[in-house]
């Protein structure tokens, strides 16, 4: 693939996100960029929604691409702000991703290069991956509670995940110390809680979903937390959504249900319901938590629908990405 050597970018860069060493390639990343031709502004996240408001100024002052220094929670404030800008004349900014995060879920679903141990020098090479990028259009699902709304690009967790995420970020510093394995950690915590799971109601398109239930994932990528491929049927841009409703789990049977889960066989467990699918609805007998790639949401009942081939992004020349079609 050819470089696009005109990209006027503005390159957001969050310097809490993942650890020091990650975000202090940041600068080699732009000049792999730069050496291509791009024009590269670059600016620093500031707080809360910071990334948010920079990729939707950005896309008012007409700049071609938006490229974040973070992970998914980053990627996902980039997109909301960039979805706010759209005015149906003016194309937006396309998306790209330098995966600096805990978990870079997104960046692994496109075939970017990832930083797992904190030593790898990474954002170089994943820069002269989007260096030769093509633009192609994603879906984005949409979430509305009482939260209000929120788009994402990986997925809507409501129960037991979304807890899990709701008890790391209020740790921040444990999160960025210990990073996946503090995840980890905090669901074992969570774990024997799945005793008093309450009773779930969910739509899916036609279809109404019921029983008592420990958690359900809506999804637009196959992964999910790095290692588990939650959604095998997810594509990007197919203008659908992937529903996992795992429900009827014990302490006792949640070993087989998690087999399958590591084993991509899940769709099948008597345990699991799983389809595609365009509107959905989730609520509960007490309220549960949501979150949004991996940030709380506030709590059901929440509706979620996709809007397909919504958002650019820059697809990297990788096996994974070249399942996307172009733009």
């Amino acid at each position: 693939m050819r470089a696009i050597l005109t990209m006027h970018t503005l390159l957001i860069y969050n310097p809490v996100a993942g650890r020091p060493r990650w975000q202090n390639q940041a600068p080699d990343a732009v000049a792999e960029l730069r050496a291509v031709g791009w024009s590269v502004d670059l600016v620093e996240t500031t707080g809360p929604d910071s990334a948010l408001h920079l990729a939707r100024d950005a896309a008012i002052k007409g700049y071609d691409a938006v490229v974040v220094v973070g992970g998914d929670g980053t990627a996902n404030q980039a997109a909301n702000g960039l979805l706010q800008a759209r005015d149906g004349e003016r194309p937006l900014p396309a998306l790209g991703i330098l995966p600096a995060g805990t978990a870079n879920v997104l960046a692994r679903d496109l075939g970017l290069p990832v930083p797992v141990s904190g030593l790898e020098s990474t954002l170089p090479a994943a820069a002269r991956l989007l260096a030769r990028s093509r633009v192609v259009l994603i879906d984005v699902g949409v979430a509305h509670s009482a939260a209000g709304e929120r788009c994402f690009l990986c997925w809507a967790g409501v129960g037991l995940d979304a807890a899990v995420t709701a008890d790391v970020m209020a740790n921040p510093r444990a999160k960025r110390r210990l990073g996946v394995l503090y995840f980890a950690s905090t669901l074992l915590a969570r774990l024997p809680g799945i005793r008093n799971a309450p009773h779930y109601t969910l739509h899916v398109d036609d279809q109404v979903w019921q029983g008592r239930g420990i958690l359900a994932v809506v999804s637009n990528i196959e992964h999910y937390a790095v290692v588990l491929n939650m959604a095998p049927s997810a594509r990007l841009n197919d203008g659908l959504l992937d529903v996992a409703f795992f429900h009827g789990i014990t302490l006792w049977n949640a070993g087989s249900t998690l087999a399958r889960l590591l084993t991509s066989q899940h769709p099948s467990d008597p345990n699991v319901h799983y389809a595609q699918a365009r509107q959905i609805s989730i609520d509960a007998a007490r309220p549960q938590p949501i979150h949004i790639d991996a940030e709380p949401f506030g709590v059901t009942p929440v509706e979620i629908t996709v809007l397909p081939k919504a958002l650019p992004i820059l697809a990297p020349p990788t096996e994974e990405a070249r399942r996307l079609a172009p733009a």
